[in-house]
C-alpha cells in the first residue's frame, strides 16, 4: 500500500492532476472491483525518466496480442525496416522445345506468409509466374511441378494453442509455403432466429474440405460462429450463431494444409493461363538436391516495415508467427519457433532487458501459456523510444479513435489521436501497451493487463480505457 501511495504522489507532482483521484487510486479501485481477477499496470515517464505508477508490475500475466510488440520490435531491430525478408524462387531444369518444358518447374519455399495476402494490393504473383512462363514459350510442362520445402521445420502451430482456435482464421497454421493468408471464406444464408443456417459456398475453394454445419440464426449483429478442426484435418465442424435473416453472411476459416493448397492454387492458375500440366505432376519434397539453373522469377515479399504494420494494426497471428521464425532464420539459419524465442531472449538480454522470467511460447500471444510482466513490456517500449527505428515502429501501432483495434475507443477524450497502443484479447484476457502524451507534454510508455475477470470483455475494456485515458489528462 505504501508503494501505491508513493506512486500516486509522484504522478500528481509530474502531471498536476485537476482531479484529486490519482492514476494509482484508479488502478487500485479497479482491482478491488474485480478482486477475482489479476490486474497489472506499469507506466513510465520517458521524458522525465521516472516511473509513474506500478501495480503488480513484476507479475507474469498472459499478454494476448500485446506480445506482438515483442516480436515485431525484435524483427525491426534485427533486420531493419527496409529489409525484404522473403524471396521465393521459381526456376526450372531441362529444355524448352516446341512449346514444352521438357523438365520440372521448381518452387523454393521461403516461408513467405504474404504470398497472395489480402492485406497487400499487388499483382497476383502466380499470374506473374504464368506470364513469365508464356514469355519463355512454355505451353506445356512435361515434368513435375515441385515444391521444395527446403528442410523447414515441420511444426505448423505451437503445440499449446487451444483446439477451439485452430479452425478459425486467427488460428491458421504457418507453412514453408503459404497462400492467401491460409484462409478461406465461408458464406452462409440465414432465416428466422432459432433456425438452422445453410452454407452457400467456400471461396477460394479447398479440395476435399468439408464442414458439418451446426450454426444457428440469432438476433445478433455480429459473427459468433466458430470452426473446429486441426491442421491436416479436412472434416470440420462449425458451431455458434450468425445474424438472422441474411441472404449472405461470411466468416473466415483456416485451411488444413497451406502448402498443398498453395500448390493446388498455383497449378490451377497456370492451367487457367493455358499451360498444360498433367494431373499427377504436383509433388512436394522436404528437400531437393537437383540442379535448377534457369530462373523464371523471384517473388519478393513486402518490406519488413509493411509486414510489421499489418501484424500490429490487424493483430495478425499468422504474420507474427512467421516473423518469429524469420527472426530465427535471420540469426541462426533455422526456420524454428523455439530458436526464434531463444534469439528474442538473447537479443534483449544484450540490450539490458531481462526476459529470463517471462514464459514465451509463440510470437502472436495466442497461447494462453505465455506470461510476461507489464514492467518487461514497458522496458521494451523504453528501448524502442531511443532506437533509430522508433518512428517506424510507432507508426505501426493503432491510434486511439482512429485506427486498428482502438479506432472506436477514447472518443472525445485527451487520449483520442494522442494514445498509440497495441491491444490484446483472448478469452478472459484484456491488455494494452503503448505510448501516450500526458497533459504536461511528456511521453509516457505504459502496459496494462487484466486476466481472469468474471465480467464481460467489453466491461473490462471500458475499465482499462478509463485508466489509460487518465494517463492522458
Amino acid at each position: 500500500m505504501k508503494k501505491i501511495i508513493a506512486a500516486a504522489t509522484l504522478l500528481v507532482v509530474v502531471f498536476s492532476f485537476k482531479s484529486d483521484v490519482s492514476i494509482a487510486a484508479l488502478v487500485e479501485a479497479t482491482a478491488r472491483r474485480h478482486s477475482e481477477a489479476s490486474l497489472a499496470f506499469y507506466a513510465y515517464d520517458l521524458d522525465g525518466d521516472k516511473g509513474v505508477c506500478a501495480y503488480n508490475s513484476s507479475l507474469n500475466m498472459a499478454p494476448a496480442s500485446t506480445l506482438k510488440v515483442l516480436t515485431t520490435l525484435t524483427a525491426l531491430e534485427l533486420m531493419g525496416a527496409d529489409a525484404v525478408p522473403f524471396r521465393t524462387r521459381f526456376s526450372y531444369n531441362g529444355l524448352i522445345e516446341n512449346g514444352s518444358l521438357k523438365g520440372d518447374l521448381l518452387i523454393d519455399a521461403a516461408g513467405d506468409f504474404t504470398l497472395g495476402s489480402r492485406y497487400f494490393k499487388h499483382t497476383n504473383p502466380f499470374d506473374e509466374i504464368a506470364a513469365k512462363l508464356l514469355e519463355l514459350g512454355v505451353k506445356k510442362i512435361e515434368g513435375k511441378v515441385l515444391l521444395n520445402l527446403n528442410g523447414f521445420e515441420a511444426e505448423r502451430i505451437p503445440n499449446n494453442w487451444s483446439f477451439d482456435d485452430l479452425g478459425n482464421y486467427y488460428g491458421a497454421s504457418l507453412a514453408p509455403f503459404n497462400w492467401s493468408d491460409n484462409t478461406t471464406f465461408i458464406t452462409f444464408s440465414s432465416g428466422a432466429a432459432g433456425t438452422p443456417t445453410r452454407i452457400l459456398r467456400m471461396e477460394p475453394p479447398v479440395a476435399e474440405l468439408q464442414f458439418e454445419n451446426q450454426v444457428m440464426a440469432a438476433n445478433i449483429g455480429y459473427d459468433n460462429a466458430y470452426v473446429y478442426g486441426a491442421p491436416r484435418q479436412y472434416n470440420r465442424l462449425i458451431r455458434g450463431e450468425i445474424p438472422a435473416n441474411r441472404n449472405e453472411f461470411t466468416i473466415k476459416a483456416s485451411v488444413p494444409e497451406p502448402e498443398l493448397w498453395g500448390m493446388q492454387c498455383f497449378v490451377a492458375q497456370l492451367r487457367e493461363a493455358g499451360i498444360d500440366i498433367a494431373p499427377a505432376a504436383v509433388s512436394i519434397v522436404d528437400s531437393y538436391s537437383g540442379n535448377y539453373t534457369a530462373l523464371v522469377s523471384e517473388v519478393l515479399s513486402p518490406t519488413l516495415l509493411q509486414i510489421v504494420e499489418v501484424t500490429n494494426m490487424e493483430s495478425n497471428n499468422l504474420f507474427a508467427e512467421g516473423l518469429l521464425k524469420a527472426i530465427a532464420r535471420h540469426k541462426t539459419g533455422y526456420w524454428s519457433r523455439e530458436k526464434g524465442i531463444e534469439v528474442v531472449r538473447e537479443f534483449w538480454k544484450e540490450r539490458g532487458v531481462d526476459l529470463s522470467t517471462a514464459n514465451l511460447y509463440d510470437g502472436s500471444g495466442l497461447s494462453r501459456f505465455n506470461g510476461i510482466s507489464t514492467r518487461q513490456m514497458v522496458e521494451l517500449l523504453k528501448y524502442a523510444s531511443k532506437s533509430p527505428q522508433f518512428a517506424q515502429f510507432k507508426s505501426t501501432l493503432p491510434v486511439a479513435g482512429v485506427s486498428g483495434s482502438i479506432a472506436g475507443m477514447f472518443k472525445g477524450t485527451k487520449a483520442e489521436k494522442n494514445l498509440m497502443a497495441k491491444s490484446g484479447y483472448i478469452e478472459k484476457v484484456r491488455s494494452y501497451c503503448g505510448y501516450v502524451r500526458a497533459g504536461n507534454g511528456h511521453m509516457v510508455a505504459f502496459s496494462i493487463i487484466a486476466n481472469g475477470y468474471s465480467c464481460s470483455a467489453g466491461e473490462m475494456r471500458n475499465e482499462l480505457e478509463k485508466i489509460m485515458t487518465d494517463l492522458a489528462n
